[in-house]
């Protein structure tokens, strides 16, 4: 006969959040690490002379390269802390912390998807692109890590009722 899994179902939800908001910290981290965009492709130049070299294209950019990077390996330290002390100390507060992590790498990485077609975007210009530049799998990843860590951070609250004296 097989062994039952001891605590209520709050207690076995909030340890699957609590593993969803760490794996989402793992994954927002490699993936701030990780090429954020492609190599640029040039438009067909005209054939006309340059003094000295053409214009290259942009080569890949991770996102600490870009500068966001810095702040989604913030956010994934925030989810991983409210993670660790969620499990520990069952406090719906510490799934907020994770949960305002994720907001954060969410809001960067769907910013920086939009910025990378707008030449005008504080990402292209931070990033000083040449040439047409598509997302690369660095940020898809840090966008998967946010929804994952938004999820786990929202089972986490509801999986943590407030007690009353």
């Amino acid at each position: 006969m097989a062994e039952r899994v001891r605590g209520d179902t709050f207690d076995r939800a909030r340890l699957v959040a609590v593993v969803m908001m760490v794996v989402a910290s793992a994954a927002a981290f490699a993936g701030a690490l990780m090429n954020w965009t492609t190599r640029g492709v040039l438009p067909p130049l005209p054939d006309t002379t340059f003094e000295g070299e053409p214009p290259q294209p942009t080569e890949p950019i991770t996102g600490v390269e870009a500068g966001d990077g810095n702040i989604i390996i913030v956010a994934a330290i925030l989810m991983l802390i409210g993670a660790t002390l969620l499990g520990v100390r069952r406090r719906s507060a510490w799934a907020w912390l994770s949960f305002l992590g994720s907001v954060v790498a969410g809001g960067i990485a769907i910013a920086a998807w939009r910025g990378i077609d707008d030449i005008n975007s504080g990402f292209s210009q931070r990033a000083d692109v040449i040439g047409d530049i598509d997302p690369a799998a660095g940020l898809v990843v840090v966008a998967v890590a946010a929804f994952t860590g938004l999820v786990g951070s929202i089972l986490g609250i509801v999986a943590t009722p407030e007690v009353e004296a």
